[in-house]
């Protein structure tokens, strides 16, 4: 086999030798152009008529499509007075969309000679000024929200009981500058903080609630689900905790047919509902196939009220499974089951019972809290006189404050935890204190926000502090706030060391917590789509099990498309050989979304030669996942800022979005 021959990389800008070398070597190995050197060389007053000729037909002043105008482009200027533009010409030429298929191209390496001469100015005006960026204060997203909660209080809650859904921008819910803070939001904090700290501490005095757990029609009612006990089938399985020591009641909602009556009330045989706690029966109920929506009871059943102790526990409610074989049923391919809401059978459609609703009402004769992994998680000490109080709520609180915080604590964040300690505890003790001090720490902007210190320098680029660096990692690679191995390297100063950052990202990589979805007939929406559908065109043969197909509803699948370099495409194979066939764009594309999740802003065009050099270091070692999360972490842009707005006043341990002080929680306000 004829050696392939290898690619100089001299000319990129930014490209060490030992990457030129490893490059070279990688493109050995696997057959591949790592990156080819055009034979063809040309001025820039050359390559600007080349433009002009090329372009400007569609890109003028007058027509400006895609608004934009090169009608008066010039290379030698172009990186200095439109950036913006000479990146998306980077980003066109790369892929192949311009000029646009079927269009007139310049002969030989021409256009080659082009991108890699707007790379080059484009990479040497950030290396003669980087600018890594900047972004406001970053709030936490619902699933940032959970795991901190967990990782403060050993409490597992579901954010959306509370917060409204994350606003999404370049693909994700993390982008600073979209979080925009309301006051519909910021009280959707406050009850969140409320209820955590009373279910985090326990509340001997709790009053009757109820909880309500929804099951999704689509809901299997045939096999057994995760956490329930063995020989039950449907139903649900939650983890629910018990705000005190006392007795529930457990109430079941069946679905009904839209005349009333219960669904599958004309079943063969008669079904019994379970209802257990950690995998113990607690209670038996027979189904009445007579019950209807007209009953006072409507299509509710209810247990008898149930002891159960403080904490997280595991409940369910199933259906007794009385015996194996065929049933009565017509299942569907994807093992589903739907509680039919028409009047009449539909083929498909399950003729068992279905439970849509299960509730927790409680607690009834409420006899104390018991012991549960909050409050092992809370209560590092007792006191055991009066005067042992404060310092023991002091000790408790800087702890959990820190980890809260993600930061040591400052004099006044004790201060404010403290006096909302005090007030708790001279209405109701020590527990109540704490309590009330946990929900100003949960409801605090400190907590709520990932605000990063502002360095004393009024302009420039400044290296992010070690603690804020521990933060920005570990919620990059965790989705969580730092451990204390973290941020005690980030306080110490040694995070900032390369190697050391790198070792970390790797000890958050090997860690389980790092593992832890006639249009085109519009001119607007035919803008996207004639890129996004040929792709889903070549995959069409797969049905939804992924079974391969030729046909659909009987008629045969045109699964032809164009490629968006004009490439035509019609099988999976064909698609995989249009995008391999470029292979830079596609993980650039990568590369970008994983920075701006990184770094929690969209990835904006001065971001684009930190783009490249992160993906011309992956190219040199065959794209390894690793290879992209590495040299994200190293770049400027995660490890320091641009600051942009002047800072008279000397650096601040901590910059707010609003007081530095805690508001008054829900419990201390009379809610």
């Amino acid at each position: 086999m004829a050696t392939p021959a290898s690619y100089d990389l001299s000319f990129v800008d930014g490209a060490t030798d030992p990457a030129r070398a490893s490059a070279t070597r990688a493109s050995r190995r696997t057959g591949h152009p790592v990156l080819k050197r055009p034979a063809t060389v040309m001025t820039t007053a050359a390559l600007g008529d080349v433009v002009k000729k090329t372009c400007a037909g569609c890109h003028s002043d007058q027509r400006k499509q895609g608004n934009l105008s090169l009608q008066q482009f010039d290379l030698t200027t172009i990186g200095q007075a439109s950036p913006e533009v000479a990146e998306k010409m980077i980003n066109k030429l790369r892929t192949g969309m311009m000029p646009p298929p079927g269009r007139a191209r310049p002969g030989g390496d021409t256009l080659q000679v082009l991108l890699e001469t707007l790379e080059r100015t484009m990479d040497a005006r950030y290396a003669a000024d980087p600018n890594p960026g900047t972004r406001t204060f970053q709030r936490l997203n619902r699933a940032e929200y959970e795991r901190a909660i967990r990782d403060v209080l050993s409490l597992d809650v579901k954010a959306d009981s509370w917060l409204p859904l994350d606003t999404k921008s370049a693909n994700f819910d993390n982008i600073a500058d979209v979080q925009t803070p309301s006051a519909t939001l910021l009280d959707s904090y406050l009850d969140a903080a409320s209820e955590i700290s009373r279910l985090a501490v326990g509340d001997p005095k709790a009053g009757v609630s109820t909880s309500t757990y929804k099951i999704a029609r689509l809901a299997s009612q045939l096999d057994q689900v995760d956490g329930a006990p063995v020989g039950t089938r449907g139903g649900t399985a939650v983890t629910h905790t018990f705000p005190a020591d006392g007795e529930y009641v457990f109430t079941i909602t069946l679905h009904a047919i839209p005349t009333g009556q219960l669904f599958a009330s004309t079943a063969p045989f008669d079904e019994k509902i379970e209802v257990s706690v950690n995998g113990e029966r607690v209670a038996v109920l027979d189904i009445d196939r007579g019950m209807s929506q007209a009953d006072p009871q409507g299509m509710e059943m209810k247990t008898k009220p149930i002891p159960i102790r403080a904490g997280p526990q595991r409940i369910a409610a199933t259906f007794v499974r009385t015996f194996e074989g065929p049933v009565n049923d017509n299942i569907t391919p994807l093992g589903h089951s739907i509680a039919d809401t028409q009047i009449g059978a539909q083929a498909g459609i399950t003729v068992q019972a279905h439970i849509q609703n299960f509730a927790v009402t409680g607690p009834f004769n409420p006899t104390g809290v018991s012991d549960t992994p909050s409050r092992r998680r809370i209560f590092s000490c007792r006191p055991l006189a009066a005067a042992e109080a404060r310092p023991c709520a002091e000790k408790i609180l800087s702890r959990l404050g820190t980890q809260a915080y993600r930061r040591p604590l400052q004099p006044n964040d004790m201060k404010g935890l403290l006096t909302f300690y005090d007030e708790g505890a001279k209405s109701g003790g020590f527990e109540l204190g704490i309590r009330t001090a946990l929900e100003a720490m949960l409801s605090s902007p400190h907590f709520i926000f990932r605000i990063e210190e502002l360095p004393a320098a009024t302009k420039g680029r400044v290296a992010v502090n070690g603690v804020d660096l521990a933060s920005r990692l570990s919620f990059f690679l965790w989705g969580a706030p730092p451990d204390s191995q973290l941020v005690a390297l980030g306080r110490s100063g040694r995070l900032a060391d390369t190697t050391v950052l790198l070792s970390q990202a790797k000890r958050l990589l090997a860690d389980p917590r790092s593992e832890a979805q006639i249009h085109r007939a519009n001119a607007t929406c035919k803008s996207c789509h004639q890129f996004i559908d040929p792709i889903g065109l070549a995959l069409d043969n797969f049905d939804v099990m992924g079974r391969w197909r030729i046909r659909e509803n009987g008629a045969p699948l045109d699964t032809r498309g164009d490629y968006y370099d004009g490439t035509r495409i019609t099988s999976p194979a064909e698609l995989q050989a249009a995008m391999l066939k470029r292979p830079v764009p596609l993980m650039r594309s990568f590369t970008q979304n994983l920075m701006a999740y990184a770094l929690g802003r969209r990835v904006e065009w001065y971001d684009a030669p930190t783009v490249r050099r992160i993906e011309l270091a992956a190219r040199a070692n065959n794209y390894r996942l690793n290879d992209f999360i590495f040299g994200v972490v190293r770049s400027d842009a995660f490890r320091m800022r641009k600051v942009v707005a002047e800072n008279p006043t000397k650096a601040a341990p901590v910059s707010s979005p609003a007081s530095t002080e805690p508001k008054a929680p829900a419990s201390s306000r009379g809610r």
